[in-house]
């Protein structure tokens, strides 16, 4: 994880890391995130978010303040769902939600933080699912723009 999103105070907004190849889905999850008080931080790819999450696979640093990631299925380089399981298998518990045609759709855990999502319902199911994880977070970001 880069320094940035290691230093996340109790005031910084949640991170949401993203790997979506339709320009307009991301465009839009990065719209409702962000009304949401998120901070999204878009990757081309899953490999990239793989690169991004290094340090922690190699136990070089503790898990990141990341609050959810968002990935394609299938992504270049590393798949949405390869990539949860591998952070479940580390122990990193951080929600992951791949963004999955039903064709291509691995199962969803949601008693594992993994959860799947057809492209067109993303910029919908993505903040409800951040809203449902990070519930404090938003009501403080929210209490934090008001004063």
């Amino acid at each position: 994880m880069n320094d940035e999103a290691r230093t996340q105070s109790p005031l910084t907004p949640p991170i949401c890391y993203t790997a979506i190849r339709d320009e307009a889905i991301r465009a839009e999850l990065a719209r409702s995130l962000a009304q949401l008080g998120w901070r999204v931080v878009e990757r081309p790819t899953g490999f990239h978010i793989v690169q991004e999450l290094a340090d922690v696979i190699l136990e070089r640093a503790p898990a990141p303040p990341v609050g959810l990631l968002v990935v394609d299925e299938p992504s270049h380089g590393c798949r949405g769902s390869s990539i949860a399981r591998g952070l479940r298998e580390l122990g990193i518990q951080v929600p992951v939600t791949v963004v999955a045609p039903p064709e291509v759709a691995p199962p969803e855990a949601p008693g594992e933080r993994i959860y799947v999502v057809e492209p067109g319902l993303a910029a919908l199911t993505v903040p409800a699912i951040a809203r449902y994880h990070h519930a404090g977070d938003a009501s403080r970001i929210g209490e934090r723009a008001v004063a």
